[in-house]
């Protein structure tokens, strides 16, 4: 009989015994000669924490990472993972199409359906933001209700008052979607948590109650901000700007698809506020939607100087906007309710946010090519 011991990324911490034990960490076929595992989709290298060749999932921005950088809380059984963000996209598909169903059968008319579809798409991606969407337009989203809203941010409670409501008003389809979201949640809930006592399991609870609030981990990115704060520990941002030199760190981490400088960095903006927007809750979301603006208005007077030189003016108002649009998006992604760490969530932002259309970077500064030549509109369609 043998026993092994990993560390997190598969190297072998402990043995015991003298018997061959061909399968490896995760299960994985372990060969003696070349001391790589065999995944069944691709070889790893436990040495090192990557896979050597590419995933054919094609979901993180590395496409060579174990668990994109999250061994312990996730698995890679055959080298080809489909996270559970999939199901979760999945799902909020269906919560759009379950509106468009319920309303064009309720009414009898199909263009009432479209328009329901529609609204809930938009409710969708404005996640926790869309009482600002029920205060501006409360006759297409309804009148804001402070306790509803609340209760909608909080994983499985949320959805399960949601498809009860829809069930209550003859909203069958959207009930039932409500109700495969309620297990969808409680899953990502039990699957991020720890359950060996009661006390873990209640704090597990706590945490996923209270991050859509102030973020994960009971606003540990707060806690830290206040800390550098306390000992004067701020530095300046990637892009400019003075932060806590924590959230700095945290920035540094962020990862963009190959490409992303020829779409005026989309990606990077959109990962960078999926990643803070999960990190800081709601609480963070004036603040980030402020920064973005400000960053892109002479407040912030180095960068818009800068921006304003390289791509003239035309060019630079067209990124600034299209600037804040990926940052809005980014912040629905990182607030939504799609199981996984704040790293996943903020590549997957990434990567989609790297198809918001934008002018190409021209500063040297962040990899460009220099000024703009001839038409603006030369700037436009290199990616992807």
């Amino acid at each position: 009989m043998q026993q092994i011991r990993y560390k997190p990324y598969g190297e072998i911490r402990y043995v015991s015994g003298t018997s061959f034990n061909a399968r490896a960490f995760t299960g994985y076929e372990h060969d003696e000669t070349s001391t790589l595992d065999f995944a069944g989709a691709r070889w790893y290298d436990a040495a090192v924490g990557m896979f050597l060749t590419h995933d054919p999932a094609r979901q993180f921005a590395s496409p060579y990472t174990y668990t994109n950088w999250d061994p312990v809380n996730r698995t890679d059984p055959n080298g080809a993972i489909v996270p559970l963000i999939v199901i979760g996209i999945a799902l909020a598909i269906a919560g759009v199409v379950a509106a468009g169903i319920d309303a064009g059968v309720r009414s009898g008319e199909p263009a009432v359906g479209l328009k329901a579809a529609g609204l809930a798409a938009a409710s969708t991606v404005a996640g926790p933001l869309n009482g600002g969407l029920q205060l501006v337009a409360p006759k297409e989203f309804g009148h804001f209700h402070a306790r509803d809203w609340a209760i909608a941010q909080i994983p499985v409670a949320g959805s399960a008052y949601g498809a009860a409501r829809n069930f209550e008003t003859g909203n069958y389809a959207s009930g039932t979607v409500g109700v495969a979201r309620s297990v969808y949640e409680a899953y990502g809930v039990y699957d991020n948590g720890s359950w060996s006592t009661p006390g873990e399991a209640a704090t597990s609870v706590a945490k996923a109650a209270t991050a859509p609030f102030i973020g994960d981990n009971f606003g540990e990115a707060w806690r830290n901000a206040v800390a550098d704060t306390l000992a004067g520990n701020w530095t300046r941002g990637p892009t400019g700007g003075y932060m806590p030199a924590s959230w700095a760190a945290a920035l540094a981490t962020v990862q963009y698809p190959d490409g992303a400088k020829a779409n005026g960095m989309h990606a990077w903006h959109a990962g960078s506020n999926a990643l803070f927007a999960r990190s800081l809750g709601i609480l963070g979301a004036p603040l980030l939607l402020a920064g973005g603006v400000l960053h892109e208005s002479p407040l912030d007077w180095a960068s818009f100087q800068a921006e304003q030189y390289w791509q003239g003016s035309v060019n630079h108002f067209l990124d600034s906007a299209t600037d804040i649009a990926a940052n809005v998006f980014g912040m629905g992604v990182g607030s939504s309710k799609l199981s996984g760490t704040s790293a996943a969530l903020s590549t997957l932002a990434a990567e989609w946010g790297n198809y918001i259309p934008g002018p190409g970077e021209p500063d040297p500064a962040f990899g460009g090519g220099g000024p703009y030549k001839g038409n603006p509109t030369d700037a436009w369609g290199q990616y992807p």
